[in-house]
């Protein structure tokens, strides 16, 4: 049976910028496959609307109108490894907000 992936909360993280919230992800292990990042405003809207740069279409546009309180940004990049996460390198797949799921 395949364990759990490990929880890190980190009270630090509290309502942290986008530049803390991007050194978090680019500190991952190579081998995380994927990463959920549950945070507060205005941090996790600039940080997506930073990786998803201009990519994304309709969602992107949704997220840049408004991200509210949880709100979900699903990202995908082809970046070989989590350090080498930049700017405009992820394209934002979906966008869901509490109103969408009512």
């Amino acid at each position: 049976m395949d364990s759990p992936p490990p929880l890190d909360v980190r009270e630090d993280l509290n309502l942290a910028g986008v530049e803390t919230l991007l050194a978090v992800l680019r500190a991952l292990p190579e081998e995380a496959g994927a990463a959920l990042l549950v945070g507060h405003n205005p941090g996790l809207h600039g940080l997506a609307l930073l990786l998803a740069g201009a990519g994304g279409g309709r969602a992107a546009r949704r997220a840049a109108r408004d991200f509210p309180p949880g709100a979900v940004a699903e990202l995908a990049c082809d970046t070989p490894a989590w350090a080498h996460l930049a700017p405009g390198a992820a394209t934002l797949r979906a966008f869901t907000t509490p109103k969408d799921i009512r």
